[in-house]
């Protein structure tokens, strides 16, 4: 069963981007278990969803939440910055995936998987931990953290 949006929750920040953070992690095994079995146009497919979902999560975070952080600690230096740059990682590592799984590369592609996996998974992490909490302290009322969740929705 796939998480849909309409599920998502939106007290927090912390709530609906870790929600998020699941909801993509689930797409990755089903992607292997595809390419795994050689079915490459399925494992594409796959992939392009989380590809596309991990895309506008950035976006949500770049657009919308580092802004506020920013806000925050008086500036885009600091932990914005680090993400940003380990944001542009991702998507490198993720080019290299949907490359890989258009030559049919097995191979290749389970080394983009381990790839991207050594770098999404503490990036998340670090989020998780660090960046959102402090985004849901800066913003204070349950009001503000909700009208920021649903700007990010938007996107």
């Amino acid at each position: 069963m796939t998480m849909q949006w309409k599920d998502a929750p939106a007290e927090t920040v912390a709530t609906f981007l870790e929600w998020d953070h699941r909801r993509l992690d689930a797409l990755l095994p089903n992607t292997r278990a595809l390419a795994a079995a050689g079915d490459f146009d399925e494992a594409q497919a796959t992939f392009a969803q989380f590809r596309s979902g991990l895309a506008r999560h950035i976006q949500m975070e770049e657009r919308v939440l580092f802004p506020v952080v920013e806000d925050g600690i008086g500036g885009p230096a600091g932990p914005t910055q680090v993400m940003r740059h380990e944001h542009r990682a991702i998507e490198s590592q993720m080019t290299d995936i949907a490359t890989a799984l258009e030559e049919t590369d097995l191979a290749a592609f389970e080394e983009g998987l381990a790839g991207l996996s050594s770098v999404l998974a503490p990036h998340n992490m670090k989020e998780e931990n660090i960046l959102y909490p402090m985004a849901d302290q800066f913003l204070g009322s349950a009001e503000r953290r909700s009208a920021l969740v649903r700007s990010m929705q938007a996107i």
